[in-house]
Parts: structure tokens; C-alpha cells; sequence
């Protein structure tokens, strides 16, 4: 029995599985530029290259880091070649992409202070952009097919790997009535595919995995998340006396008018707002329900509070931003393990 399944409606497009880990690796190393960038650069007195009378901005490299990546991409085969022009891309994305300032005003002024603030919310619509496409639907057959053809090439090539291939032979489990996914399949299982030892872009990437799941199992201790609920507890009290003082001196009090201090406003009070639903909720019993309000407030910290911790702060929304992500995980736990129970 020959299985074609349903064509796509657009079947020169199609998500590249391995796309997930290739945007982390993008993304993690443009934020490590920027932040290595600017304190470099703020410790040594920001020095001009190139002498007196050129100035080699990093921008240069940035593009010289990204044309080499898309020359890979374009001119060469392979699973590792991926893996390297992603972090190759990310770096020429991140020197690239710190010079923002520079665009946006007519001085081309680099320190222009909303430069950070547009430079994380240019991350995190990456992130969410590379996030939405991978988990929008579950992986079509032509996807799992691309994906077994990808380790296929691999192994041509000599840089397969026995993981990938176990990997590709998990994604055809779905059929075993199609004809092509058999052939693939017996393609995959006769092909040889030794157990390598990781080359340096994948320690890279195994180091980054490591410190991944670090974070979970400090994030799993228990103090760590009854002190997350704690946190809550605070935000939801403290939203509740500011209101009150608010509306107790309404008659001596303006709010403040610029943007930023409008946008900060707004989002400490989404955050309040629902901290103060997920204690209500916690309350009645509802513990996941609560949990799920924490995290959707951890949420509205991250992608708005922060945007405006960072025009406010610069480089020292940092620290605050390294909290709402430990927050986040800690809370990702908990909710896991209530369903868990439950």
C-alpha cells in the first residue's frame, strides 16, 4: 500500500526540524556578542579602529560574519555545516545589530539610549517568531521525510552520526504503510553510522544543554518555588497598597506622561494584575490555574517590563532579566509537576 499523504499547500515550503536548536544557537550567539561588545567596549573607552582618520565600525564584521554564513548555507552540504554557519551568522547577526544606533539617529549616535531596549525587543521577536514556527503544528510527512534525506546526506558525505540517525528513524515511526517511507527507512538502518565524538561547535552546544539543564534543577528545588509563589504573594500585595495610596492622594497626584514611564507603568501593572489573580486563585484551590497567572505575568515582565527596564537601565536590566528567566523555569517546573499529581 503506497501512502502519499496530503501535499502541502505550498510544497516548496517546509520546516527544517533541526531549525529549533539551529535559532538557539543563532540567538545565543548574538546576545553573547552584544553583551561582550558592550562591556568591552565600556571598559576600554570605547577606542576607535582603523586610526586617526578611518573608523572601522563592527558592523564590517558583522556582515563579513554573515555573508560567510549564508556563502555556507548556499555552497556547502551537511548537518555540521548548519550548526556552524548558525553560530557563525549569530556572532556577524550580533555585531551587526549593536550598532543600531547608529541607523536610527542622525548623528549616528551609538550611545542613543533606546538603542538596547530596540536591540532586546529585536531578540525576543526573533525568538517567539523561531518558537511559533516550530511548535504551530506537528511535523508534516514531507518534514520527517526532508529530515531523514538531511541524515541520508550526512552519511554520504561521511560526518553521520548513530543519534541523528536514531532521531530520523523515531520521525518515520508515524507510517509503515508508505512506500517511501519504508525505503528511507531500510535506507537509514543499512546506512553506517558511527558514534562520533562531538567536534568544538557541538561542545559548544552541549556546554549551552548542560547549563540548560542546570538551571531546571535548580529551578526544581522546592525552596526555589515556594519562594516563586512567595514573590507573587508580594507583587499581588504591593500592586494592591499602591492603588489604595493612589486613590487616597488622586487629588494631589499626576501620573507621569512620557513614554517610558507610561509603558513601565502599564506593564507593572499587568504583571500586578495578575499576580493578584493567581493569588485569588490560589486561594480557591486552584493551583495550576494560579501558577498558569504567574507565569503569564512572568511572561508580560519579560517581553514589555523588560523593554523598558532596559531603556531605563541599560546593560543593568541584566540582573533583572536573569531573575524573570530563572522565575520562568522555576514556574514551568512547578506547573509540570502539578500535572503531574494531578
Amino acid at each position: 500500500m503506497s501512502t502519499t499523504g496530503e501535499a502541502p499547500s505550498r510544497p516548496w515550503i517546509a520546516r527544517n526540524l533541526a531549525g529549533p536548536d539551529l535559532a538557539e544557537a543563532f540567538l545565543v550567539a548574538a546576545v553573547v556578542v552584544v553583551i561582550t561588545l558592550r562591556t568591552f567596549l565600556a571598559a576600554t573607552g570605547y577606542p576607535q579602529v582603523g586610526g586617526s582618520r578611518l573608523h572601522i565600525a563592527h558592523l564590517l564584521y558583522g556582515g563579513l560574519g554573515m555573508l560567510l554564513a549564508i556563502l555556507m548555507l548556499l555552497m556547502l552540504v551537511g548537518s555540521r555545516v548548519h550548526s556552524v554557519a548558525a553560530w557563525i551568522g549569530g556572532l556577524g547577526f550580533g555585531f551587526f545589530v549593536d550598532e543600531l544606533g547608529k541607523f536610527l539617529t542622525t548623528d549616528n549616535n551609538y550611545f542613543f539610549r533606546p538603542a538596547i531596549a530596540l536591540i532586546y525587543a529585536i531578540f525576543v521577536l526573533l525568538f517567539l517568531f523561531a518558537r511559533s514556527l516550530s511548535q504551530r503544528r506537528e511535523p508534516s510527512r514531507q518534514e520527517r521525510l526532508a529530515y531523514a534525506y538531511a541524515v541520508l546526506t550526512d552519511v554520504a558525505i561521511g560526518s553521520g552520526d548513530s543519534r541523528r540517525r536514531s532521531e530520523a528513524l523515531a520521525q518515520l515511526a508515524y507510517d509503515e504503510d508508505d512506500d517511501q517511507v519504508t525505503a528511507v527507512r531500510a535506507l537509514l538502518t543499512s546506512a553506517e553510522a558511527p558514534v562520533r565524538t562531538p567536534g568544538r561547535w557541538a561542545r559548544v552546544g552541549l556546554v549551552g544543554h548542560a547549563t540548560t539543564q542546570r538551571l531546571y534543577a535548580i529551578a526544581a528545588d522546592v525552596r526555589i518555588r515556594r519562594g516563586v509563589v512567595a514573590v507573587f504573594f508580594v507583587l499581588a500585595v504591593s500592586l494592591i497598597v499602591a492603588l489604595l495610596l493612589v486613590y487616597e492622594r488622586r487629588g494631589d497626584w499626576t501620573p507621569p506622561l512620557d513614554v517610558v514611564s507610561v509603558g513601565s507603568a502599564l506593564s507593572i501593572l499587568g504583571v500586578g494584575l495578575l499576580s493578584v489573580l493567581g493569588v485569588v486563585q490560589l486561594l480557591n484551590g486552584a493551583r495550576v490555574a494560579a501558577l498558569t497567572s504567574f507565569y503569564r505575568a512572568t511572561q508580560v515582565s519579560i517581553f514589555f517590563a523588560q523593554f523598558f527596564a532596559f531603556i531605563v537601565l541599560q546593560l543593568g536590566a541584566l540582573a533583572g532579566l536573569a531573575l524573570n528567566l530563572l522565575i520562568l523555569v522555576a514556574l514551568r517546573v512547578e506547573i509540570a509537576v502539578e500535572k503531574r499529581t494531578a
